[in-house]
């Protein structure tokens, strides 16, 4: 089983998982496909490594199919990994293999990824 110390936040995705732990750092393990783990490639990961190109400390993250969502200390979204149907938010269908802040969006506090989309959710409660 993998281990992630001081582990906050859990997220299971269809084929690979997400943690935040007590530094707010998020640690990815499961199939990269299409850049699903954020750490550049799109290999297998056996044991948690760290997503390194997340600039500040996250606070929540969620795992879908082949993507992934981060909210960080500020209220910005990330996202990674599968850009089906536009699933990552920025204006594209293209993969993304590391983190990529999306543009626009109010400060969120959470974030929800489904099979093809991503929901993220307000200080005021709006989705």
């Amino acid at each position: 089983a993998a281990r992630v110390a001081g582990a906050e936040v859990v997220s299971v995705g269809l084929f690979h998982e997400a943690v935040v732990n007590s530094d707010g750092a998020v640690w990815v393990w499961g199939g990269g496909a299409r850049g699903a783990l954020g750490v550049g490639g799109e290999e297998i990961e056996p044991r948690p490594v760290r997503v390194q190109a997340l600039p500040t400390r996250v606070v929540a993250v969620s795992a879908g199919t082949g993507f992934t969502a981060a909210v960080d200390m500020y209220g910005g979204v990330w996202t990674w990994g599968s850009g089906a149907g536009g699933s990552l938010g920025h204006d594209s269908d293209e993969d993304e293999l590391h983190p990529r802040r999306v543009q626009g969006l109010p400060r969120a506090v959470t974030v929800s990824v489904g099979h093809t989309h991503c929901v993220a959710v307000d200080e005021e409660g709006r989705a």
